[in-house]
């Protein structure tokens, strides 16, 4: 069918690929451009702070009701709550794929349902799904010599992030750093009960008086007019002279009395330093699903247009920039396309030896990616270093049906007009190249089966590589030979070429010995050929030193998530013990900040310390607090991140409990994917975390014991020195109080409560009511807070109903399924089979399982596993499909078990290959074995189809194929070379982000190379003893 349509209407052909390469080009240009696909985890946070709170009193209050509430709603399949310092976090899981709208909303029904047992002056529960894209996108620093920083911050939150939040895509504009203005009602513990006036009364009473009040309205002569009572605070006195109780006696009482109001700062617990200077950091959030190329660009001209605004007065600068490392990584993917494609022209050309027919091959290629796109664009996927990974793997691939089509019709025609032959040819070379074609694609097409995050990352590798591989078949089927009529069929060689278009003699020389070259290659191969099938024990001494050399470099290997990647910044992470000031912090980060600042590499330097305890966002991640700081440094672009590092720890020289951790590479992208640091983490659950700590303490001894264990560690730290209060339940009960009454009175005196606004022009500022400094200072001090409660008429003090204790809490409390949990993280030595390891620890666990506490892998752990085992699972089935295809294309059970003996061959050249250039198993190097199994068959199948037909015209078996062999040398080695040849630049990974998919290139080639000398050299032998009997 595709035959007769191409031969009779050849330009029709032509039009309809041309119609389908102009859309492509217009979805190109529709696409969104990012560094990784979209992909939406199946969890759902509840985030809930309540500041000043201890960790204890979180999970108690607040974290258990929600954990009941949220365990409630179907499809949750497992839970994992956190409770810290001020905040609580509860993470449902649910299965991928599930429907998390609905699942949100039904969180949300339910969480509103426990609102009313929560703290009174808890803040609103957070329902949000965890997205990548919360990651701010871009940094933008503000700096000024003339402004401080509290006028500086004010500035920035008027004027600065309205503007930023106004650009298309950005969703928010977070601001850190700086001063916070706070009017303060600082109240005098002892005038308060002197006055015998209670805590609330001052609340209650500034919340009165503060807001304006509508009272209706009235007809005044022919006019309606609104009635309106002003209470708006205009200045401080207005604010001391409010009306806090009128006493039996008459007397009036004034908050001015019992308090004095200061217009002062919210209490620093965050600060940012660019080189050292005192600045304000904005970062920009996109909203889901935009092009973060698109949002930073604006970003950067809104920078430009602020700078120019403001002149010397602010500086704006832009830190870091995550567009440039998408922009980067993918135009160098491009670029490595781009070269591939012009290497493999070069192949063609030398081996062809026809500029005319060299260009009409590789015309293949950007017409089977722009047909890609224009698919990508229908299917809703963007690109991506996956996406656009697939399509530069493909580059040398979608080059081999056309290289057979071009090499079979230039042989079989020499007439252009002889159309029943270009006919037959291609209804003969039809069978093969479509099995061939679906051989690769069933190894890319189950990927999306694959679970979890595996599948969500490689689905749009999948995708576009199925679709690149069909449009390179149908281009090869049906536009290859409509150019070859068109174009004419009279060869012309390429020495007239170089004479036509003036070139030198020089390339007419390298064009004759690359031509005597070629020719070499031929006799010898013919010579060798015929020695391999005479000596069928010389090529099963060479398969096995194959194997045995692919064997020791898969034990020799290194094993990681994801391949080393080249970086010009990273992250020192500073964490000192638990209750550093903020201020001694900033001392430790300057002192590594001045060691960074006299190296010549080092571009910019952020430091960023504590953390903003009412922001949500920061309880993602990692945790937060006065004791610990980052330093972002940027380094000039010439220079690696690692070397840095390893000269910042030769000279850096801290004390032993101060904890520094370095992150190099991408963390966005460690973020995004989720990816953990440990080999190995193992939960022990129970219900007293004390018991459950006493066994982790046991099993670590234990695991410390066995050799192949380098690191031991345990999720848990000891919090903050903290006040215990343990109240008397029968004085309470006389003096009509509740342990919430105490908690919440408590909390509003010692940390503050929001009692009301002062506005002031169009800024709104928080009033905040606590007691003054000097009455909080101490645990003596917090003994004689006076309570009262509105049934009684005399205040009494906390001493008198409640015994006051200092102890020492844990800075995390984390729950698992309900139950407490204390999660151990266990390195283990390169090259050491994890399985070995879990054994012998299960061996080990299984002593301290008992009713109290029990040891098991983490949940991710076996999601892993089981996300790994899913993958070998396609893997099988995928070669399982091989040789179905094979199978029903060769009418044979033996042929297609014989082809397949190629792909443990080129396995082992992969491994070798990547043991030889220095990467590591990982989760590229491991893609690009699955897409070489795929591959590699390609040339086997084409070989052999070969060899049965020229069986049925010749005598012998053993002159079939030598015959076969010699007829698809050179169009194997062209369609191996193509393919190598694609993946080179790749492979190189000399630019930023295109060492990523190095490893994936390397792979491919290595096994490329070793099974394509297997196919041609050895598998001919195999051959030969099964058709001819021979053993």
């Amino acid at each position: 069918m595709f035959s007769s349509f191409t031969v009779q209407r050849p330009i029709t052909v032509i039009m309809i690929f041309s119609a389908l390469c102009l859309f492509g080009i217009i979805s190109m240009i529709n696409l969104t451009m990012e560094l990784l696909p979209p992909i939406q985890y199946p969890e759902i946070s509840v985030i809930t702070l309540y500041p000043g709170a201890a960790p204890a009193e979180i999970e108690q209050l607040i974290t258990k009701p929600i954990e009941e509430a949220v365990n409630s709603v179907s499809g949750i399949q497992r839970i994992r709550s956190e409770s810290i310092e001020g905040a609580s976090l509860v993470v449902a899981t649910l299965k991928w794929g599930s429907n998390l709208d609905f699942a949100l909303l039904k969180v949300r029904e339910k969480v509103d349902l426990v609102k009313g047992i929560l703290p009174q002056d808890v803040y609103k529960p957070i329902v949000a799904r965890f997205d990548p894209n919360a990651i701010p996108i871009m940094n933008i620093t503000a700096t000024s010599s003339i402004h401080d920083l509290k006028s500086l911050r004010y500035e920035i939150e008027k004027n600065v992030v309205p503007l930023l939040e106004r650009i298309e895509g950005v969703g928010n504009a977070k601001v850190t750093g700086g001063k916070i203005r706070q009017i303060e009602v600082l109240i005098n513990r002892d005038d308060l009960r002197a006055y015998n006036i209670s805590l609330y009364d001052i609340v209650n009473g500034i919340q009165l008086s503060h807001y304006n009040y509508p009272a209706g309205t009235m007809i005044s002569g022919d006019k309606e007019l609104l009635i309106r009572t002003i209470g708006e605070f205009k200045n401080l006195t207005d604010i001391e002279n409010v009306l806090i109780k009128k006493t039996e006696e008459g007397r009036f009482i004034f908050l001015k009395q019992v308090a004095h109001v200061v217009d002062g700062f919210k209490e620093i617990t965050s600060q940012s330093f660019l080189n050292k200077m005192p600045c304000i950091n904005i970062a920009i959030i996109k909203e889901s699903g935009r092009n973060t190329v698109d949002v930073c660009t604006k970003a950067n001209q809104l920078v430009n247009e602020l700078n120019n605004k403001y002149k010397s007065r602010i500086t704006f600068e832009v830190l870091n920039d995550n567009s440039e490392y998408i922009k980067s990584a993918i135009s160098n993917v491009v670029s490595s396309a781009i070269m591939g494609s012009i290497i493999a022209f070069i192949v063609l050309v030398i081996f062809i030896k026809s500029i005319r027919l060299s260009i009409i091959i590789i015309i293949a290629i950007p017409v089977s990616l722009l047909i890609t796109l224009l698919f990508m664009n229908l299917f809703d996927i963007n690109i991506n270093m996956m996406s656009l990974g697939g399509m530069t793997i493909c580059v040398g691939m979608l080059v081999d049906c056309s290289i057979v089509i071009i090499e079979t019709l230039s042989l079989k025609n020499s007439n252009k007009k002889n159309y029943d032959s270009i006919k037959n040819a291609i209804a003969q070379l039809s069978p093969s190249l479509i099995s061939s074609t679906l051989t690769s694609i069933v190894i890319f097409l189950p990927l999306i089966l694959i679970k979890g995050i595996g599948g969500a990352l490689f689905a749009h590798l999948a995708i576009t590589v199925t679709v690149a591989l069909l449009a390179s078949l149908f281009v090869s089927l049906m536009l290859i030979p409509a150019l070859y009529i068109i174009s004419g069929n009279v060869h012309i060689p390429i020495n007239y070429h170089f004479s036509s278009i003036g070139l030198t003699k020089k390339l007419s020389m390298i064009y004759k010995h690359t031509n005597t070259f070629i020719n070499y290659i031929e006799s010898q191969y013919h010579n060798k050929l015929e020695s391999l099938l005479e000596n069928n024990k010389k090529n099963y001494g060479i398969i096995t030193i194959i194997i045995l050399c692919g064997s020791i470099s898969i034990i020799s290997l290194d094993k990681s998530f994801m391949p080393h990647t080249k970086q010009n910044q990273f992250i020192i992470r500073v964490e000192a013990p638990l209750g550093t000031p903020i201020q001694e912090t900033t001392n430790i980060l300057f002192y590594i900040d001045s060691l960074l600042e006299k190296k010549p590499e080092v571009k910019k330097r952020l430091i960023t310390v504590g953390y903003n305890p009412e922001d949500y966002t920061e309880y993602f991640g990692k945790e937060k607090n006065t004791n610990i700081g980052e330093i972002t440094i940027i380094l000039n672009k010439e220079y690696d991140a690692d070397d840095c590092i390893e000269s910042i720890k030769q000279i850096l020289q801290l004390p032993k409990n101060i904890i520094v951790e370095y992150s190099a590479g991408n963390v966005d992208l460690i973020q995004s994917l989720k990816i953990g640091s440990a080999d190995i983490t193992i939960d022990c659950l129970g219900d007293a975390i004390n018991d459950i700590e006493k066994s982790v303490d046991i099993f670590m001894q234990d695991c410390k014991k066995i050799p192949e264990i380098v690191l031991c560690k345990k999720e848990i730290k000891k919090g903050k020195p903290e006040l215990s209060i343990q109240a008397d339940r029968d004085k309470l009960t006389s003096f009509g109080l509740t342990l919430q009454d105490i908690a919440s009175y408590l909390h509003t005196a010692i940390y503050g409560t929001i009692s009301g606004k002062y506005f002031e022009y169009d800024n709104e500022i928080n009033i905040i009511t606590s007691f003054d400094r000097t009455f909080k200072d101490s645990i003596d001090d917090i003994g004689l807070i006076p309570i009262k409660s509105d049934s009684s008429k005399t205040s009494i003090l906390l001493k008198e109903i409640a015994l006051l204790s200092q102890s020492t809490g844990y800075s995390s409390i984390i729950r698992k399924d309900q139950q407490h949990c204390i999660t151990v993280h266990i390195l283990t030595k390169a090259g050491i089979s994890n399985n070995e390891i879990i054994k012998k620890l299960r061996t080990q666990w299984g002593k301290y399982n008992t009713t109290a506490t029990s040891f098991s892998l983490s949940r991710e752990m076996i999601e892993t596993e089981e996300s790994i085992q899913s993958l070998i699972t396609i893997l099988i089935l995928s070669i399982i499909l091989i040789f179905m295809i094979i199978a029903s294309q060769f009418e044979s059970f033996i042929f297609p078990a014989l082809i397949m003996l190629s792909v443990p061959l080129s396995l082992c050249g992969s491994f070798i290959f990547l043991l030889l250039t220095g990467k590591s198993i990982n989760i590229m190097s491991l893609m690009g074995t699955v897409i070489l199994i795929g591959t590699i068959v390609n040339n086997a199948i084409l070989l052999l189809d070969s060899i049965i037909q020229y069986k049925k015209t010749h005598k012998t078996i053993k002159n079939a194929i030598v015959k076969a062999c010699q007829d698809r040398l050179l169009p194997i080695i062209m369609t191996s070379l193509t393919t190598i040849c694609g993946l080179l630049p790749l492979s190189l990974g000399l630019q930023e982000g295109s060492d990523i998919q190095a490893p994936l290139a390397i792979a491919i080639i290595g096994g490329m190379v070793v099974g394509s000398l297997f196919i041609m050299l050895l598998f001919p032998s195999i051959i030969l003893v099964k058709m001819s009997g021979k053993k």
